[in-house]
């Protein structure tokens, strides 16, 4: 367990490419086994959170030993995971940006992306507008940022309110258009071939 950790925390600080999932594998069959130290653990943790296997991490805590869960960076690890839970996004951002991490300062930053990517598929799915006070709450950051965070995704701001743009109508919209262009050049095709009119 202690290798996969240093190797795992290498890779990061390196900025290797990760597939958290196979780490996350790793750590959950040697854990089978043996209890991890409380550096694995924090590690193991962010495994759980980044491949979405909240559940999992919440049945980890309870087998990880009282010795152990005392005040340290594992225990504010585990209140990113209660919050998750519960769905609280925006106060995991805010637990995220105010405490110093020390052995999760790297990984933590994995998290957050993934967490802020979340965020901006949820609001685009939910929203047509909102006021930019409360895009910058979800987000965790001043107005400043939140409207420079909107400008990055390409989102209008206008008058004081974010204009989020629907990733999966986006999408949907995308894959029309390819399938129209398909469409024509399958006909153009055939008219050329058989020398056919769409109209014959």
């Amino acid at each position: 367990m202690e290798d996969i950790y240093k190797e795992l925390a290498n890779n990061i600080n390196s900025g290797a490419a990760i597939n958290i999932s196979e780490y996350f594998r790793k750590f959950e069959e040697i854990s089978l086994n043996s209890m991890p130290s409380r550096e694995s653990l924090i590690f193991y943790l962010f495994s759980c959170y980044l491949t979405d296997h909240l559940i999992h991490a919440k049945m980890l805590w309870k087998r990880i030993p009282n010795s152990l869960k005392g005040p340290s960076e594992l225990e504010k690890v585990w209140e990113i995971g209660k919050l998750l839970i519960k769905s609280e996004h925006s106060r995991v951002l805010n637990l995220i940006n105010t405490h110093h991490w020390i052995l999760s300062q790297h990984i933590i930053l994995m998290l957050r992306k993934k967490l802020i990517e979340d965020t901006k598929k949820r609001i685009s799915r939910s929203y047509s507008s909102l006021e930019v006070v409360q895009f910058a709450k979800y987000l965790d950051c001043d107005n400043n940022e939140a409207v420079n965070t909107a400008g990055r995704w390409g989102w209008e701001v206008k008058q004081g309110f974010v204009f989020p743009c629907n990733i999966e109508r986006q999408v949907s919209r995308a894959t029309e258009e390819r399938d129209v262009r398909l469409i024509s050049q399958i006909v153009g095709y055939l008219e050329q071939k058989y020398h056919i009119g769409i109209d014959d």
